[in-house]
Order: C-alpha cells, then sequence, then structure tokens
C-alpha cells in the first residue's frame, strides 16, 4: 500500500508517493529511501488501488472500532469517531469488502 505525502519534508515535495512501512494511532511511517520517515496522520494520505488493498485496510479499521459491528449503521457511526489518513467514504467501502467482500 502507497501513501501520499500532503507536506513537504526535506527534500520529498507535496503529493509524493511512497510505501507505507506501518500505521499506528496518529503516525503513519514512510519508507523514502531506503529510511522509515515519520509522518502525522494528516500529513499523508493512503492511496488504495486493488481489491486486496481495501481488504487490508478494512480490516486494520475496523480494528480500530471500541467493538467488532457488522450493521451499516453502526458502521458509519464508529467512522465518524476515527482519524484515519483516507475519505470516510473510501473507509466505509473499505470495511465493507473487510466484511462482506464488496
Amino acid at each position: 500500500m502507497k501513501a501520499k505525502t500532503l507536506v513537504d519534508y526535506s527534500e520529498v515535495k507535496k503529493g509524493s508517493e511512497f510505501q507505507v512501512v506501518e500505521i499506528f494511532g496518529t503516525r503513519c511511517t514512510l519508507l523514502i529511501e531506503g529510511k522509515n520517515v515519520d509522518f502525522g496522520i494528516s500529513e499523508v494520505e493512503i492511496i488504495v488501488n486493488t481489491q486486496t488493498e481495501m481488504f487490508e485496510v478494512g480490516r486494520y479499521i475496523q480494528g480500530m472500532f471500541s467493538d467488532f459491528t457488522m450493521r451499516q449503521s453502526d458502521i458509519e457511526k464508529q467512522i465518524k469517531k476515527i482519524n484515519f489518513p483516507l475519505s470516510k467514504k473510501q473507509i466505509n467501502k473499505c470495511v465493507n469488502i473487510f466484511l462482506h467482500g464488496n
């Protein structure tokens, strides 16, 4: 999975894409020129292109919920509470791919 930077960082320009190493709490670690570089969750935007990436993001996001839920109304309530570098619409799609495969 990749992420696009939303801020300039040293020689790295805003909009550059890098491999995601880890997302944890309010931190996203990217692999830049062989080094792990930490960014705040608001400084990057996750890019999900494949079904597999959406599944993995959905699984991660579902783990962020306070309890496991499958009802759409409960999913939407939980999504409002979390902070993740992806649009709420994309988060919803990823969680549904993880839970239901669609």
